[in-house]
């Protein structure tokens, strides 16, 4: 009897090892990384998902047929099974990896199911006030949500999304407002809209966040790091930590990361693809150009080559930089307009619309575009100015090689641009691009790194001059590095200069008073033991 109670005990624990490691080599598979405890196993298709987790099956049909997706991305084959627990998740993907379903599809089943229960129990039939709320921090963003939320909820009876904007506003309209926001399931707003109207005089002071149980913070990098207008306020951040959360970013920030790991329960971080990188499908390119004059050059030339693909983004880092750039291309022949924050709301609709359907083939703008905005056809983007950090640059890009699809980066830079170059080069490896070794003989000594304690800076005049030696020996190992990427021909080669002569004047400025800082030191030490 023990010995046939062990064997069935054995067996068991066989079984449940198997199972695990199939479920990791899942995960490898797709190359899925989970954190927390009692994480759900993913779901590789949609059958499986809808009958293991319980969906509604009129969803089914919306999602393979309206949104046209076949099989669930590695985002949505993990962060679908976790959000149906309730529980508080952070999710990274990279661009195009299919973010938004993945939160939409467990957010609308959960919500249907609660509001149906609510009015079937209810004998006058009235409708509970809204059960999600997703945040986004631009308006555009905020209405290609809406527009994917309401082809999933076709078919459901009387679900309903709802975008607050500023057509809301006025005292004539707040009622009519009021009724709207309560018979919604799901509202989809930027934080400052929703602070504006829950705030002193607002429509929606007196209705409040209570009814909410689900919230969405889509880009939650920017919503949770920036205390600007695109960020969470501190009046409504205290009331959103009470519920469940759904925080997605297809880059990581460290301070966001802390914050969920200090304030939210049973949290699950799911992570798809490296960190920090690119998605494969997208093929990135350096161009160097000698200055300004040289962009432009450029961009002329390879309109006149028959380089560019189209539909084609151009990001700029200024409204009036993206209207002098508009102006250069029309000159050569190329239909083109720009999308920035200062033109209006409704003209901003139009060019979007236009450019989704293939009638403006190429489109220039700021970073207003730049984080979660879906143009699946999108073939090139181009970087006319540089991103300055590697955030931005991920998200930029990120507008191309969606949903499986080829897309090609390609970045213009010039010698002032070689402080940003750093992060551009560390993506582009991390996402398996090949970057030329000598790139990294060209720039500039990374000042922003973090200093050592006072009394591990104490060294002797004799560590100082061979510390001096050793700088001047790896400056010219640099220095014949960019001499010989020059003479074998590469465009970037004639940057050897990056001013050589300032640059060692430099060098010597921080040498000698790292040997000045040593000696009063020494002298203060002196007359102390006097």
């Amino acid at each position: 009897m023990k010995n046939k109670t062990y064997s069935k005990l054995a067996t068991t624990a066989n079984a449940t090892t198997s199972s695990m490691s199939a479920i990791e080599g899942l995960r490898k598979r797709h190359y899925i990384r989970v954190v927390g405890d009692e994480i759900p196993q993913p779901e590789e298709n949609f059958d499986s998902m809808f009958s293991s987790l319980g969906l509604p099956t009129k969803l089914l049909h919306n999602i393979t047929v309206r949104l046209q997706y076949q099989e669930p991305t590695p985002i949505q084959m993990q962060c679908v099974p976790v959000l149906m627990q309730s529980r508080n998740v952070l999710a990274y993907a990279p661009t195009g990896s299919g973010k938004s379903l993945a939160y939409l599809l467990p957010i609308v089943a959960k919500t249907w199911i609660d509001q149906s229960n609510l009015v079937a129990d209810n004998a006058s039939g009235a409708r509970n006030k809204p059960a999600a709320l997703v945040l986004l921090p631009t308006v555009d963003l905020a209405k290609q949500v809406v527009h994917s939320a309401k082809q999933m909820v076709q078919g459901l009876p009387d679900y309903r999304v709802r975008l607050l904007t500023s057509d809301i506003d006025g005292d004539s309209g707040q009622t009519a407002a009021v009724e709207q926001v309560r018979s919604a399931d799901m509202l989809v707003s930027t934080p400052q809209r929703l602070v504006h109207l829950l705030t002193a005089g607002g429509p929606l002071k007196a209705e409040g966040l209570d009814s909410v149980r689900y919230l969405v913070l889509d880009e939650a990098d920017r919503l949770l790091r920036d205390e600007g207008p695109r960020g969470i306020c501190r009046p409504i951040r205290s009331h959103l930590l009470q519920l469940s959360r759904a925080l997605l970013s297809a880059t990581a920030h460290p301070a966001v990361e802390q914050f969920c790991r200090e304030n939210f329960d049973r949290l699950a971080i799911v992570r798809v693809g490296p960190k920090q990188a690119a998605t494969n499908t997208i093929d990135q390119k350096l161009v160097f150009c000698s200055n300004e004059a040289g962009k432009a050059h450029e961009i002329k030339t390879m309109f006149a080559r028959g380089d560019l693909q189209y539909p084609l983004l151009i990001f700029v880092h200024t409204r009036q930089r993206a209207s002098e750039l508009c102006q250069l291309l029309r000159d050569q022949g190329l239909q083109v307009d720009s999308v920035t924050a200062g033109r209006p709301q409704e003209t901003r609709d139009k060019l979007l619309r236009k450019f989704r359907e293939g009638r403006l083939p190429a489109l220039v703008s700021t970073d207003l575009m730049a984080r979660g905005m879906d143009f699946p056809s999108v073939a090139m983007v181009i970087n006319y100015d540089l991103p300055t950090a590697s955030r931005e640059y991920i998200h930029r890009i990120g507008r191309c090689g969606r949903a499986g699809r080829r897309g090609l980066a390609v970045s213009l830079w010039e010698k002032r641009d070689l402080p940003n170059l750093r992060p551009v080069l560390a993506v582009m490896k991390n996402s398996g691009c090949q970057v030329n070794p000598d790139l990294y003989a060209l720039l500039p000594s990374n000042s922003n790194r973090r200093r050592p304690p006072r009394q591990q800076q104490q060294q002797s005049g004799n560590k100082q001059a061979k510390h001096k030696k050793q700088s001047e020996q790896a400056q010219e190992s640099a220095r014949s590095k960019a001499e010989q990427a020059a003479g074998r021909g590469h465009v970037f080669g004639g940057v050897r200069a990056v001013n050589r002569k300032r640059r060692d004047v430099r060098d010597a400025k921080k040498a000698r008073r790292k040997i000045r800082k040593a000696k009063a030191k020494a002298r203060a030490k002196e007359a102390v033991s006097a």
